[in-house]
């Protein structure tokens, strides 16, 4: 008896001990609410980036997918920010953004101050916001944040979508000390894993075992875990920063339990099928309505171009736009008639069946916008894009559409468009195809005759001639302006001090056109300073640069311009009488592989109070990689001298 009492003790200890070996090492290491390492609560600044205001001492995510209860997926975040300096404080206003199904079901906020000091953030603090018919927003603001004060917060939430979880971004806009994002997964669930945007492998990955003591089940577990990542931040020309921010994504594959077993999405093929059937069902022929109001706007006589191209514009032009983008759509056809009003996706799915309904091939094509991060062909998960555009046959050539964009003209798709590549949504045959983006897609010529008092004011008459991109950008604004004095004290004369429109063309109206054009009349008090008999002017009216846009001396990440571009300005200037030109500015020629920038000044051979400046400046290449960043920046830094160049002027009488 003796023996089996001391059995039956062992077998417990063993067994308590099995259960904290399991919990501590396995799975339950968790962050401890309130606990702050003392050297953080007295950092003053940190070493590894003393620009840094702020740092994230650590970033943990639980997620525990469960069938025992509501089938669903369960998230617990817990994170703690140090304010380092006065830009730090910042971060005293919270944004949460969540899926507006999800529910949150905790969340718990306090600042802990340098003397160690508690100051919890009141329940009747947190607002919640409708952000979008898909998101929803909790809101709130930590008191008395001080340099030095650390910032805890710790949320759960719910969501009833298990086929795609949160994906977890390990880099921030701040130093992330340590990220880390653990799975739990019953054996019913598989899940396809991808680990993006870490060329230097700093997300660790274990596996090991989780024990569940309220459920007693045990469970896989999953932990991806990165240390010391550097601040991502925004910099110039960038298309999205979730594309250099090292990430996971899960997506779900298979559900096998007792009876059941399911596949979800094995691939590319699947995932293109499910969209189909279940997404698109409604757009794969056009209704009886759809062709009434197609035969309203084309005959047969007509080419099959201009057919299309007056079907685009019918659908550019006559819905109205629904905030909010996805591949999927909510209305049918019916619906965007009736309501006038589509999103992105649903507006180029009717888009489709227009064009079929004229005997037009048109098949769907999923893009990530630019905004939204790069797509990675190699796993199909759904939530890297955010559109659908279209591919379009007539007449054996291939041409890309996509009426969401006002101001973007028949054949030419939005900048936000022009991505590196593009899923083919064909039943059984989806494929990839680059979108192409060579060429010059945006031209800015500015012509300018002006003349120069002795008093210092700059008058004249400039012509302004945009195509492609930047007619649309000018028409936009004069959209949004109404009047195209407006739109040139914006876009043209900003930072100039004095400027005034004295005359423009106020019968000009904001169209979707390939060009875009106007004339008027101006005058700039005080443009050039005269001083002990000499006058100094910049030749440059509008387009010089005064700051160097590429200002750290190290980028994380390459320059991206999105579209080749070209801006010209050329002005001729007429002298005042009592002077001559004392020193005129060099040609200049600035060249490498990405940009040429290129300043000409011509004397006028008949007379001497005249001369014409040009100055030109185009980019070459869509992306500067990160090992040529100096090499661009430098360059800039020179094209920022000459634009402070002057014309001397001195008096003769």
């Amino acid at each position: 008896m003796t023996h089996l009492m001391k059995l039956n003790n062992f077998s417990c200890i063993t067994l308590l001990l099995t259960i904290w070996f399991t919990n501590t090492l396995l799975g339950n290491d968790y962050k401890e609410w309130g606990k702050v390492d003392p050297q953080y609560l007295e950092m003053t600044v940190y070493s590894e980036d003393t620009t840094a205001s702020a740092i994230r001492i650590f970033d943990e995510g639980i997620i525990d997918l469960d069938v025992d209860g509501d089938i669903g997926m369960y998230l617990k975040r817990h994170y703690q920010i140090k304010i380092l300096d006065e830009k730090g404080k910042d971060f005293a206003d919270v944004a949460i953004f969540y899926l507006h199904n999800d529910i949150m079901t905790y969340l718990k906020a306090q600042v802990i101050q340098p003397n160690g000091e508690i100051i919890e953030v009141d329940s009747d603090n947190f607002f919640e916001e409708e952000v979008s018919n898909k998101y929803k927003v909790k809101k709130f603001t930590f008191p008395d944040v001080q340099v030095g004060s650390v910032l805890e917060v710790k949320y759960e939430r719910f969501s009833g979508d298990i086929h795609e979880l949160d994906p977890w971004y390990f880099h921030q806009s701040i130093p992330v000390l340590e990220s880390e994002i653990i799975i739990h997964l019953s054996p019913f669930f598989n899940y396809q894993v991808l680990i993006a945007n870490d060329p230097n492998k700093l997300v660790q990955h274990t596996t090991g075992k989780y024990y569940n003591r309220l459920r007693d089940t045990w469970k896989e577990e999953f932990r991806y875990k990165a240390v010391n990542l550097p601040a991502i931040k925004i910099e110039p020309y960038i298309s999205c920063l979730d594309n250099y921010r090292a990430n996971v994504n899960f997506q779900i594959k298979s559900i096998k339990y007792p009876g059941y077993y399911r596949e979800i999405i094995t691939g590319v093929i699947s995932l293109c099928n499910l969209l189909l059937e279940n997404s698109y069902e409604d757009f794969e022929e056009p209704d009886s309505e759809t062709k009434d109001i197609v035969n309203k706007l084309v005959t047969p006589d007509m080419s099959n171009k201009l057919k299309a191209k007056l079907i685009f514009e019918y659908v550019r032009d006559s819905l109205t736009h629904d905030i909010g983008t996805s591949i999927y759509v909510r209305r049918d056809q019916e619906d965007i008639f009736e309501q006038k009003k589509a999103s992105d996706t649903e507006r180029n799915m009717l888009l489709k069946v227009m064009l079929q309904a004229i005997g037009l091939e048109a098949t769907p094509l999923l893009i990530s916008t630019r905004q939204n991060g790069l797509a990675n062909p190699k796993i199909p998960f759904l939530s890297q894009y955010n559109k659908t555009i279209l591919l379009i046959n007539i007449d054996g050539e291939f041409f890309l559409f996509d009426a969401r964009d006002p101001w973007v003209t028949y054949g030419q798709l939005p900048s936000s468009s022009l991505v590196d590549n593009a899923l083919l949504v064909e039943k059984d045959n989806p494929s990839y195809i680059s979108i192409p983006k060579d060429g010059l897609r945006s031209l800015e010529i500015i012509e300018s005759h002006l003349n120069v008092s002795p008093e210092g004011v700059l008058s004249g008459n400039s012509q302004v001639l945009a195509v492609g991109y930047a007619s649309s950008n000018y028409n936009k604004e004069l959209h949004s302006h109404e009047m195209v004095s407006d739109v040139i004290n914006e876009r043209l004369a900003d930072g100039i001090d004095g400027f005034s429109v004295i005359n423009s063309d106020s019968s000009l109206t904001p169209a979707a056109t390939d060009s875009f054009y106007t004339k008027f009349d101006f005058s700039i008090e005080n443009f050039a300073e005269e001083i002990e008999g000499e006058i100094y002017l910049k030749p440059t009216v509008y387009l010089g640069e005064s700051r160097n846009v590429f200002a750290s001396e190290k980028r994380a990440f390459p320059i991206e311009f999105g579209y080749l571009r070209k801006k010209i300005e050329t002005n001729y200037f007429s002298f005042p009488e009592g002077y001559s030109i004392s020193e005129l500015p060099k040609d200049v020629v600035i060249e490498n592989d990405y940009l040429r920038f290129q300043r000409i000044i011509v004397k006028t051979q008949d007379n001497p109070l005249q001369i014409g400046f040009s100055r030109q400046y185009e980019i070459k290449q869509l992306k500067v990689p990160v090992e040529d960043y100096s090499k661009m920046r430098s360059n800039y830094a020179k094209i920022v001298d000459i634009d402070q160049d002057v014309i001397i002027l001195k008096r003769t009488n």
